[in-house]
């Protein structure tokens, strides 16, 4: 039910009795399987606008990126403990879950390739406080680009991360910093 159309869901309330269904083309869409074509052509939309936020990170100064995905991971419910990009030498951003009470840190780099990143990891590891980490890069090196990730360490690339931009309502934020 929670995926249907409130033109069709108010039908239900109508138990036990012959109604008209006004959705019917929704309707016979929807028991055949098929996608409707306004929700194709929204995705398409919205695909299309992620890869066009790609460049328009990667020409982000270190310090809007490391901004940027500061306010990915705040719109996704993390909260900052330390001031961003001081914490620490090997930390740009120190999070805190409130719901589970995990910790994350966050390496954010605009370039990075497989050493770096794992340099990091075998600090994260060294790190008890820490529940997870996050390293993220606009422009990987070919070498991390093709790394598979790490149970406990997420590699966000510039690609996931337009993603995040477009989820967590930061693309007019994005286009105004580079205006």
């Amino acid at each position: 039910m929670d995926n249907l159309s409130g033109a069709l869901a108010k039908v239900q309330g109508f138990r036990g009795t012959i109604c008209r269904v006004k959705a019917a083309d929704y309707l016979i869409t929807k028991l055949n399987g098929e996608i409707q074509p306004e929700v194709i052509k929204a995705e398409k939309a919205l695909s299309e606008l992620e890869c066009t936020l790609v460049p328009l990170i990667r020409k982000l100064g270190w310090k809007d990126f490391e901004l940027l995905t500061d306010l990915v991971f705040t719109q996704a419910g993390w909260q900052r403990i330390g001031p961003l990009g001081k914490t620490e030498k090997s930390i740009d951003l120190d999070l805190m879950a409130p719901v589970t009470g995990k910790r994350a840190f966050v390496q954010v780099k605009s370039q990075a390739d497989l050493k770096t990143f794992i340099q990091y990891r075998e600090t994260f590891e060294r790190m008890d406080q820490y529940d997870e980490m996050y390293f993220v890069v606009h422009s990987p090196s070919a070498d991390l680009a093709k790394h598979v990730e790490d149970s406990d360490i997420v590699l966000l690339t510039v690609e996931r991360l337009a993603k995040l931009v477009v989820f967590a309502g930061l693309t007019r934020w994005l286009v105004r910093k580079l205006s």
